[in-house]
C-alpha cells in the first residue's frame, strides 16, 4: 500500500520548516517508494520500513537518514489482543512480519543507522520483560548482536538527538542516567532483563537489593 498522506510539496515544507528550526524530523513508513521520495526530500529518520529495498536502503544509508524497525508491531498478537484491535487489523500487521524482518536485513546489510523504538508503550510488559527491551532482543537477534542492540538503545538516539552534550557517556557534567544490572549487555541483549538499580538525574530511584523503589 502506497497511498501517501502529505504530498510532496507538504513534506517538502515540513522538512525544511523543522530544520531551519534545528529539529529533526522523523516518518512512520513502509513501503519503498515513498521512504525513497522522503529520503531524498531531507528526512532524518523512517519509523517501520516494512517493505525497503537495497536502493532505498542504499539511498538512507548515503544519505545518513536512521531506521526504528519497530519489529514488535510486527510480532505482538498478544498486545494486540489486549487492546482488542479487531482481527482484520491485526492480520494485515501481523502478515507483515517476514517481510519487515527481510527490510530490517536490508538496511543492515547497507548500514542504516539503526535506533530502538518499539511503536508499543516503552513499559508495556510483553513476553516477559517490557517492550524497549524485547525490542532491543529481537533487533540483536535479527542480525545486529548485542553491542549494536546496546548502542541503538542508549548512545546512537543521544547522539541522533543531538542531546549528547548532557547524555551518553559517564562523565562529570553529564546527566548521571545510570542503570545496573548482573549481566553484561555487550554480550548478551537479554541482561537488561535483569536491570535492579536505577539512577535518574544523580538520584537513586530504584535498588532492588534493598527492596525499593520510587513510585
Amino acid at each position: 500500500m502506497t497511498t501517501r498522506q502529505l504530498f510532496p510539496d507538504e513534506l517538502a515544507a515540513v522538512i525544511e520548516t523543522a530544520h531551519a528550526w534545528g529539529r529533526r524530523v522523523t516518518a512512520h513508513a513502509g513501503p519503498a517508494e515513498v521512504i525513497a521520495e522522503a529520503v531524498a526530500l531531507g528526512l532524518d529518520c523512517v519509523e517501520h520500513g516494512y517493505e525497503l529495498t537495497a536502493d532505498v536502503a542504499a539511498l538512507m544509508a548515503e544519505r545518513g537518514t536512521a531506521l526504528v524497525p519497530t519489529l514488535l508491531v510486527t510480532r505482538c498478537k498478544e498486545f494486540f489482543d489486549e487492546l482488542g484491535v479487531p482481527e482484520w487489523m491485526q492480520a494485515r500487521s501481523l502478515g507483515a512480519g517476514p517481510c519487515h524482518l527481510d527490510s530490517f536485513a536490508t538496511a543492515v546489510a547497507a548500514g542504516v543507522e539503526v535506533l530502538l523504538g518499539s511503536d508499543m508503550p516503552p513499559f508495556w510488559h510483553f513476553e516477559g520483560t517490557n517492550a524497549s527491551v524485547r525490542e532491543l532482543e529481537y533487533m540483536s537477534e535479527a542480525g545486529i548482536g548485542p553491542a549494536r542492540a546496546l548502542y541503538a538503545g542508549t548512545l546512537g538516539p543521544v547522539r541522533w538527538l543531538g542531546a549528547d552534550g548532557d547524555l551518553g557517556t559517564v562523565q562529570p557534567g553529564r546527566y548521571a542516567d545510570l542503570v545496573a544490572m548482573d549481566d553484561d549487555p555487550a554480550e548478551r541483549t537479554s541482561a537488561f532483563r535483569g536491570v535492579r538499580w536505577v539512577m535518574a538525574g544523580g538520584r537513586v530511584v530504584r535498588d532492588d537489593r534493598a527492596g525499593w523503589s520510587v513510585p
